[in-house]
């Protein structure tokens, strides 16, 4: 489960461990868990739920009574945030995205703030088949701390 406010608190691959307390959290099924507690360790969910949830000693807590807590979007097919433009030939199965994401476009940037965690990115729009794509978190300085996967298909 990724959380927008999650994604806003820690950069990716942060080592250690960090609690949320939230007034409540909405699910994705639209059900509301009161008093919300989630616990993340090394950018991975460990445990969610109410506030029963036992914290690691070893934990940074950070405590909101008055927020919400929400899964982030994800979005699976975008062509923006490329430094250059996309190919126009038919067939181009030679391209890679990893070559033209730009770490620094303001689309990663509204994206985030947006509540996006993941996006798909996908070279040749305008093609029949256009290449290797890839799933990237909108923030990271570069190209390899924003991949999440960079098996996403042609």
């Amino acid at each position: 489960m990724l959380l927008s406010a999650l994604a806003l608190l820690m950069p990716p691959a942060q080592d250690g461990a960090v609690a949320i307390r939230a007034g409540k959290a909405v699910l994705a099924d639209g059900s509301v868990v009161e008093h919300a507690t989630l616990v993340v360790q090394d950018g991975r969910v460990k445990a969610f739920g109410g506030g029963d949830i036992a914290i690691p000693f070893d934990v940074i807590l950070h405590e909101y009574p008055d927020a919400v807590l929400f899964p982030g979007f994800l979005e699976a097919h975008a062509s923006a945030g490329l430094d250059r433009p996309n190919e126009n030939i038919p067939i181009a199965p030679f391209l890679d995205v990893k070559d033209s994401i730009d770490p620094v476009s303001f689309y990663f940037e509204d994206a985030l703030r947006q509540g996006t965690v993941a996006l798909g990115i996908i070279p040749g729009n305008d093609t029949v088949l256009g290449g290797r794509g890839r799933v990237v978190a909108p923030f990271g300085m570069t190209v390899e701390q924003m991949t999440l996967s960079d098996a996403m298909g042609m």
